[in-house]
């Protein structure tokens, strides 16, 4: 005699099943408790599911059961370690953008998953009180940017619980921002130029990226020009030891007659570090410019 099992009880070997099938991992374990979705490793948790199981809530849960296994599925760890800022706003930013991305390539795939997805959403946004939020704040940046993301990558309207917070950033980060949406969407399928596209669509929002960024990036850029000058071809009165070296040609890296910005002295116009595109900004700038009128 087959067993029986309660509708909560079928409800959970059916979510479970349609997560490992999502996510295409028959090695992932799944357990239901009081905390919110997560996944450590190959180990899923979900929320335990209500009683009486009423079909809204049942697709909120079916939703978080789906965000972990796109996330599974498409998203790579050592990919996002490489690239990700080590500021704290870059950092929440980049992680919104990304999961942005593997949500919307379910939600293209699967109009059942897009559609349980925005529920899972909604009940979030609702649950942080977003409703009753009247003015842009650095805390609601990130997930400003995560469904205007989403909306450019799925055509999907943000969730009915942050369409005030999304319409309240909209123009200011839209006039930043709006050219980086169409990167995201060519890029989608391939993490790592989808994760520098992102890294450029905080350069243009001045977003800091942490002094450990700033290091890496100086490094790149210094090897750069190395493999540069080493190309060069000797200009008259250079040798091939001396070609492209600092100094030797005026290449646009030294300060020659260029004009000061605001902040340098004739002295230091151009010199290296002086003029640098979102680096300089941190947090309190940020709060400062999104205060305004943008």
């Amino acid at each position: 005699m087959a067993q029986e099992f309660s509708p909560v009880e079928n409800f959970k070997r059916a979510t479970s099943a349609t997560l490992r099938a999502i996510a295409e991992r028959d090695d992932v374990t799944v357990g239901f408790g009081p905390e919110s979705a997560g996944v450590s490793g190959s180990r899923v948790r979900l929320p335990n599911p209500p009683r009486d199981l009423p079909a809204e809530e049942a697709a909120q849960l079916r939703g978080a059961a789906d965000s972990v296994a796109l996330r599974l599925r498409y998203h790579d760890d050592a990919v996002h370690s490489k690239r990700v800022p080590s500021g704290p706003l870059a950092r929440a930013v980049f992680d919104a953008v990304e999961q942005a991305r593997v949500e919307a390539l379910g939600s293209r795939r699967m109009a059942g998953v897009a559609s349980n997805l925005e529920a899972m959403l909604d009940e979030q946004y609702r649950r942080q009180g977003y409703e009753r939020i009247t003015e842009r704040t650095e805390s609601t940046m990130a997930e400003a940017v995560r469904l205007l993301t989403r909306e450019a990558l799925t055509r999907e309207r943000p969730p009915p619980a942050a369409r005030r917070v999304v319409d309240l950033w909209r123009p200011w980060l839209e006039s930043r921002i709006g050219k980086d949406f169409g990167e995201l969407d060519r890029a989608i399928l391939d993490q790592d130029a989808y994760a520098r596209a992102t890294r450029k669509l905080l350069q243009d929002l001045d977003i800091d990226f942490g002094e450990a960024d700033e290091s890496e990036d100086t490094e790149e850029q210094q090897g750069g020009e190395e493999s540069e000058s080493e190309n060069q071809v000797p200009l008259p009165g250079e040798t091939p030891r001396t070609a492209g070296k600092p100094g030797n040609r005026n290449s646009g890296r030294v300060s020659g007659n260029r004009v000061p910005i605001p902040g340098e002295t004739p002295e230091t116009a151009g010199e290296p570090g002086n003029r640098r595109l979102g680096r300089v900004p941190g947090p309190d700038t940020i709060s400062g410019m999104i205060s305004g009128n943008g």
